[in-house]
């Protein structure tokens, strides 16, 4: 096996497939990257076994064949080199061993039997659909700040998508909640999604697609009740799915209300900061005191001190006091960025409905403290 590639690929590609390697391995291959070479291109793979990353980019290659090397090593040696070289790569079978070339840097690297590198992406899957690739980013984008954190309920811990009727119309949602929040968004229902039944894309699957694939193309998604894959421009993600039932995340959904507070994101976002100045804690709580001219934004943080501010406002319904975590707050209107936030209040302690202006895809549902 021999091939050559620019070292700025290798740095990118050794970079994305590391960082699914996790820190204690069942064994020794677990920890290592499958490297395979073909007539034009090489394809990298590594694994945790409950998901599966695959790149596969251009190469020069002078020998066909695969081997296995430790991934953080490869990704440790790509971010050295110099990034306008090239590097070849070439394994010994007598030494056993994979020799990394560059410059006037040499490196071998301890191999092992490509036969044993665990595989998780075989080809049985019941069902497929494609999907534009910035409607699917944005549908993970948009919910992941909402994912549960608790190892009790799994269920919770991913993003559900899930075909659902709107206006009439069908549509594929993604939803995130953890109980005290939730983040609903949707898009336009792509074709061949008839047997489509719904499934929990684990964090870190959410985290893998929506940091390494691009929002460019189209997305083609295979899926089964235990396993889905994700394929696009050179990339081939596989994870396994989330057990369990979803909960029915209409009944979430706060009812209607004529108490509506519309705020510019950014100015609420830029009070918010000001009243955390005095709390490292993201979930401190915000005391928020609502009168038809002002919103009283207050941080109470033992040991530190106390942090008020307020903004002038028009608000239709009586005075309120409402508490809220404070990154129950800001994570949405991170999502939903410069605008106008649209709030649908029915009382101090019920749940609240936030949508921006104009968009009628994302919903957010954020529920206040009540002690």
């Amino acid at each position: 096996m021999k091939f050559s590639m620019g070292v700025e690929v290798l740095d990118q590609v050794a970079n994305q497939v590391q960082s699914i390697i996790i820190q204690k391995v069942v064994s020794p291959i677990d920890s290592f990257v499958l490297i395979e070479v073909g007539s034009s291109t090489v394809r990298f793979t590594t694994t945790d076994r409950t998901c599966e990353l695959q790149v596969t980019v251009p190469a020069l290659a002078e020998q066909e064949g695969s081997i296995t090397v430790s991934a953080r090593t490869l990704a440790q040696i790509a971010r050295a080199l110099e990034k306008s070289e090239t590097c070849i790569l070439e394994f010994d079978p007598i030494k056993l061993k994979l020799t990394v070339i560059s410059g006037s840097s040499n490196y071998e690297l301890q191999t092992l039997a490509a036969e044993d590198f665990p595989v998780l992406a075989n080809e049985e899957f019941e069902g497929s659909f494609t999907i534009d690739a910035s409607n699917l980013l944005k549908l993970l984008n948009t919910t992941k700040f909402a994912i549960s954190r608790e190892e009790q309920r799994k269920y919770l811990k991913g993003v559900f998508l899930n075909i659902n009727k709107k206006k009439e119309q069908e549509c594929l949602d993604a939803v995130a909640t953890d109980g005290f929040k939730m983040a609903m968004t949707s898009t336009s229902k792509p074709t061949a999604m008839e047997d489509f039944k719904g499934v929990i894309i684990p964090e870190k699957a959410v985290n893998t697609l929506t940091r390494y694939f691009e929002p460019k193309g189209n997305i083609t998604v295979h899926y089964t009740e235990q396993k889905i894959r994700f394929v696009s421009n050179g990339k081939q993600f596989t994870s396994l799915l989330i057990n369990g039932d979803f909960p029915d995340y209409h009944r979430l959904i706060p009812p209607e209300s004529n108490l509506i507070l519309s705020l510019e994101i950014t100015e609420l976002l830029q009070a918010l900061k000001k009243v955390m100045t005095v709390s490292s804690d993201p979930n401190e709580v915000v005391v928020i005191t609502l009168t038809n001219e002002t919103l009283k934004l207050k941080v109470t943080s033992m040991g530190r001190g106390i942090a008020e501010t307020e903004m002038p406002v028009s608000y239709p319904g009586d005075t309120l006091v409402m508490k809220f975590v404070a990154n129950h707050l800001t994570g949405p209107l991170e999502v939903l960025g410069d605008g106008i936030a649209v709030f649908t209040i029915r009382d101090g302690t019920s749940a609240i409905k936030l949508r921006k202006q104009g968009d009628e895809d994302a919903l957010f549902v954020i529920m206040p403290q009540t002690v």
